[in-house]
């Protein structure tokens, strides 16, 4: 659904089935419980999907499915009160210093939607004199989403992907999508970045850029 997604404002809510669980006679937990895990890693990795509806049909299948969902959302709840744990910042802006501008501006919307919100912003949040490098780098472990803002610039930057790569590594860690990519200005991604799902705000488009805002902000709900 990614690439369907990234292109669609409009599609917010999508029902499926217990995929296997009918004619093929899988057991509804056992179909359901990947589906949950999936769903879960995608919408809070930035998937910009209000609601996913698994229809399950007949009541034997709805108290089996109702069980399945009550540990998932115990378990959810639990992964991200301890992710949150040691976390300082909500977002960490990636981006090239060439898109500063934009950048600003992204930063302006979320703490209008959001005032609570904790960004890292490296220009505002080093302090002059400091070793700033140690000092990104121990920021990304420590932020709940690294917004990956992607244009020729950051390509071009061996920072920038140096703190791609932090946000996947930690991704692939503690199992749970750090990366939040947006597609800013059209430039040669590369397949390591443009097979993920992002959101596609070329070249810079408001309207794009609110509708990544608004996902942003679904996907770290539980903490703001």
């Amino acid at each position: 659904m990614a690439p369907i997604l990234g292109e669609r404002t409009d599609l917010r809510s999508v029902a499926m089935p217990i995929v296997a669980a009918g004619d093929q006679r899988w057991p509804v937990a056992a179909m359901l419980r990947p589906l949950l895990d999936a769903a879960i890693h995608w919408m809070r990795g930035g998937l910009p999907l209000d609601t996913l509806k698994i229809v399950a049909h007949g009541d034997t299948q709805v108290r089996e499915a109702t069980e399945v969902f009550a540990l998932a959302r115990s378990a959810a709840a639990a992964d991200t009160a301890a992710a949150q744990t040691d976390e300082d910042f909500d977002v960490f802006l990636s981006y090239a210093r060439e898109d500063s501008a934009l950048v600003d501006d992204l930063a302006q919307r979320l703490r209008h939607k959001a005032p609570a919100i904790r960004i890292f912003l490296d220009r505002k949040n080093i302090n002059v004199g400091t070793a700033w490098q140690p000092e990104i780098f121990e920021s990304l472990d420590r932020c709940r989403k690294v917004v990956a803002l992607f244009s020729p610039d950051y390509l071009a930057s061996k920072v920038c992907k140096e703190e791609f790569n932090i946000a996947w590594a930690r991704s692939r860690d503690c199992d749970r999508e750090i990366l939040f990519p947006i597609y800013l200005f059209t430039a040669k991604l590369p397949t390591y970045m443009s097979y993920r799902a992002y959101f596609d705000c070329r070249e810079g488009d408001a309207a794009r850029l609110e509708g990544a805002c608004d996902a942003l902000l679904a996907a770290l709900a539980p903490g703001l």
